[in-house]
């Protein structure tokens, strides 16, 4: 299989124009497509209801291979969520980059059931070794965290299982959408074991992960209080700050008993089935990935970290990188900081490509007010997004969403892409209480426009 993931950046231009329609109720005409945002997609569920369109034409500033989007059948992933929420999706929609989508390789590797895999219980339980970000505001699946999860060596073979599970997603659909929660939960038990008997999972095995995801998966509130988030609790930290420590109290501890499976049995990378954005070729994955599914059985352990192709990485994710690594030891020279910078992305050395696309981060940096340069020394610029002026923040907000051009989003979004445009990885209660202070104060200032409750876009 193949699977295609949005990268989160788009070039930023002031000549960006994005013909999208969230009015009609028909196609506008047949130069329209349907368009899908993460906002839409829940478990087995799309909740498009042909009122969201987009001209998709070259006037875009970064437009993908339409072909990619002509491909009737994929399974669609959140990318702002704290777990995997996935939805099968047949249609001819353009994806925004707040979905991540996979797509069938060949003939002979269908979709069928791998929408239930991803909403499992089992890969909640590898997605918490993968993303320590569980309960945090606006938190983010990558393209890494999607090509790290493991299917069953088995998966291609076990037919029947796959149509019985695709069944199961089509009755799990029903039930929510009509708001059956008994069934529901009838249905995702089901599911549930399936998924444990493709893994040959051990009664052992099957407890260690019920017994860790009770207390995940309890239900939580989407959105915090305008009280909450003005007021960090005790248990929020405020995660703006590049130092702070996952809630261990949500973690499971890795299994440390359980036996490594025969070579037979070794576990699927989607790596090795899917490739992400823009890649034709099967993407490349990092042997920490396979050791961690490989070593702890059936169940991975949390990945030791490991260098990935310079040309693979996230620039949103450098760019934490940078904030981090410039959070101590102070001013440095640019050939200091490219190789303080190279060393803590697991590279060995600073060869020509790493140095060219390490420099041009930098040079991001600056441009995005992370760091300063001060007569050749590049230095943090401020530490907490309180450190800013309200007026810069303004004018960084809207350049942060100008990624996107002209395009309604949600809130969230909106603030996840800021969050990430200044470098931080998480979005703590000061930084979010922040942003939508932001919105409203652009929102006054005639910088932003409003659509319904809960959408915004550049003026």
């Amino acid at each position: 299989m193949q699977s295609v993931v949005f990268s989160s950046a788009l070039p930023s231009t002031s000549t960006l124009q994005i013909r999208q329609s969230t009015g009609f109720q028909t196609r506008p005409s047949d130069h329209w497509r349907p368009l899908l945002r993460g906002s839409l997609i829940a478990k087995y569920i799309v909740r498009w209801n042909h009122d969201s369109w987009i001209e998709y034409g070259p006037w875009l500033a970064a437009q993908r291979d339409p072909e990619l989007f002509k491909v009737y059948d994929k399974v669609c992933v959140r990318q702002t969520g704290d777990s995997i929420i996935a939805a099968r999706v047949k249609g001819d929609f353009i994806v925004r980059n707040n979905l991540h989508f996979l797509l069938a390789r060949n003939a002979e590797h269908d979709l069928e059931g791998l929408d239930c895999m991803l909403n499992s219980k089992l890969t909640d339980f590898l997605y918490l070794f993968l993303n320590p970000e569980r309960g945090e505001v606006l938190a983010e699946v990558k393209k890494i965290h999607v090509e790290s999860l493991v299917l069953p060596k088995c998966w291609f073979i076990k037919h029947e299982e796959r149509k019985r599970l695709a069944h199961l997603a089509e009755a799990s659909a029903a039930a929510a959408k009509r708001g059956d929660e008994e069934s529901l939960a009838v249905h995702e038990a089901e599911i549930d074991q399936i998924v444990y008997r493709l893994f040959d999972l051990t009664p052992e095995e099957i407890t260690l992960i019920e017994s860790s995801l009770a207390p995940t998966r309890e239900k939580k509130p989407t959105k915090r209080s305008k009280a909450a988030r003005a007021v960090p609790s005790a248990e929020s930290d405020d995660t703006e700050s590049p130092t702070v420590a996952p809630k261990a109290q949500n973690m499971p501890k890795p299994p440390h008993t359980v036996s490594a499976p025969p070579s037979t049995a070794k576990p699927f990378l989607p790596g090795e089935l899917f490739a992400m954005e823009g890649e034709l070729t099967p993407a490349k994955k990092a042997p920490a990935a396979r050791e961690a599914a490989s070593t702890a059985g059936r169940i991975a352990r949390a990945p030791v970290a490991q260098s990935i192709p310079i040309d693979q990485t996230e620039r949103n994710d450098v760019l934490a990188t940078i904030r981090e690594v410039f959070s101590s030891g102070g001013a440095r020279d640019r050939d200091t900081a490219l190789k303080d910078l190279a060393t803590a992305l697991g590279y060995e050395r600073l060869g020509p490509r790493i140095r060219e696309v390490l420099d041009n981060d930098l040079r991001t940096a600056v441009g995005r007010d992370i760091l300063q340069n001060q007569n050749g020394e590049l230095s943090l610029l401020t530490r907490q997004i309180g450190d800013y002026d309200r007026a810069t923040l303004k004018k960084l907000f809207l350049a942060a969403i100008s990624t996107e051009g002209r395009v309604w989003q949600s809130c969230d979004d909106a603030i996840r892409l800021f969050t990430r445009h200044l470098g931080f990885r998480r979005t703590g209660p000061t930084l979010d209480e922040t942003a939508r202070s932001l919105i409203n104060g652009l929102l006054r200032d005639g910088s932003l426009e409003k659509n319904g409750p809960d959408e915004i876009r550049r003026v």
